[in-house]
């Protein structure tokens, strides 16, 4: 899902079409795949969904029971549907979005959380799991549920994971736990930036919240360049230059 967000982005930046031929080739094998497998939702707060793997090969598609298995291919669907790049896959990205609205595990709040591996935790990567495809559903469907509740997991993880004064998110937090995990992993902020820059993408300019997501993503923006190394990339922990210079989530920064 990734991926493809990237080279639908990169043809998008270049005009060459190349990219988008990229995604379609491989929507259309998905799109066979799902000829002889349709998607049948997942089992969200089932016991199966606590170690989110689920089934093997593409049935994590088709019978999600973690973010892992459809958050990202679902924002990636969704913007190939905005580009008009690669067969119309509504049937599967409509049951993604359902298992992200109503069958992930939530907090009482409503912030998306994880049974594993303690009840009730939040992730940092799940703002990129979840974000992006809500946004890109609220674009094409004109639903402002969707934006409102994008923008509700942005502003609720981050209170719990932002750290004002460094400007970078902590990887987790734990509903039990009355301690902060202080452990700033450089990929989960990769992803925070990744989801909210995709967020400020599809938001309508006038939308209320907006400022505030983009005054949010500009003081990460500031805290990261603020640990950046002399050698260009940034550290695994992003507040630990002991620890080995790290590629992916570098990338992600840029």
């Amino acid at each position: 899902g990734v991926v493809y967000i990237g080279m639908l982005d990169a043809a998008d930046a270049t005009g060459d079409a190349k990219f988008n031929d990229y995604v379609a080739q491989r929507l259309n094998m998905l799109a066979n795949y799902l000829k002889v497998a349709p998607p049948r939702g997942g089992a969200g707060g089932a016991p199966g969904a606590r170690g989110g793997r689920g089934g093997g090969g593409l049935a994590g598609l088709t019978t999600p029971f973690s973010l892992d298995q459809c958050g990202a291919m679902c924002a990636g669907l969704l913007k190939a549907k905005l580009a008009g790049v690669g067969p119309d896959l509504s049937a599967v990205t409509n049951v993604w979005v359902d298992f992200i609205t109503t069958k992930v595990p939530r907090l009482a709040d409503g912030t998306i959380a994880r049974h594993v591996p303690m009840p009730d935790t939040i992730w940092a990567d799940d703002m990129y799991m979840s974000v992006p495809a809500l946004a890109w559903m609220g674009k094409i469907s004109g639903d402002k549920k969707y934006y409102d509740d994008a923008v509700k997991q942005v502003v609720q993880m981050s209170a719990r994971l932002f750290r004002p004064a460094q400007g970078i998110y902590a990887h987790g937090w734990i509903t039990t736990n009355p301690d902060p995990i202080d452990i700033h992993w450089g990929r989960a902020n990769g992803w925070c930036a990744m989801a909210m820059c995709e967020l400020l993408d599809a938001l309508p300019a006038d939308y209320p919240s907006r400022p505030a997501i983009l005054s949010l993503y500009r003081a990460h923006l500031r805290g990261l360049a603020s640990l950046q190394s002399a050698d260009g990339l940034w550290h695994q922990l992003l507040d630990r230059p002991d620890s080995y210079l790290e590629t992916s989530a570098s990338a992600m920064f840029v």
